[in-house]
């Protein structure tokens, strides 16, 4: 399954080589030439604010324009729209089955696409 997920080399460089060039590509080298602050870089903890609660912290400065997080960007699942609409299938004819129940729960309780954003546009 991981070649699946991370293609070769050449077929990247043949993929991206195409005309005019795919969004993946051109999206791929704006992120690779940006700075990372990694998810270690941060802290959740109580505000030292009263009645703010807990919050995200960042431990570093930030510089304008950083991802933050892209180290984590391969970890994310991808459910293909038929495979979602074979699970939604199951889980009308048999809810009750506690297998479909967990596939079923995972999928709309983190089943959101991830987009990465910068304080800077493309161009």
């Amino acid at each position: 399954m991981n070649s699946f997920q991370s293609p070769h080399k050449a077929f990247e460089t043949v993929h991206c080589r195409k005309i005019p060039t795919p969004m993946d590509c051109l999206l791929l080298s704006f992120y690779v030439s940006r700075l990372n602050t990694p998810t270690t870089s941060f802290e959740i903890r109580e505000s030292s604010k009263e009645g703010a609660g807990r919050g995200l912290f960042s431990k570093v400065d930030i510089s304008k324009g950083s991802l933050i997080g892209f180290e984590m960007g391969p970890l994310s699942l991808h459910i293909h729209p038929s495979a979602m609409s074979t699970i939604e299938a199951i889980f009308d004819f048999f809810p009750e089955t506690s297998d479909i129940n967990a596939v079923y729960g995972y999928m709309f309780g983190y089943g959101y696409s991830i987009y990465f954003f910068v304080s800077i546009s493309l161009s």
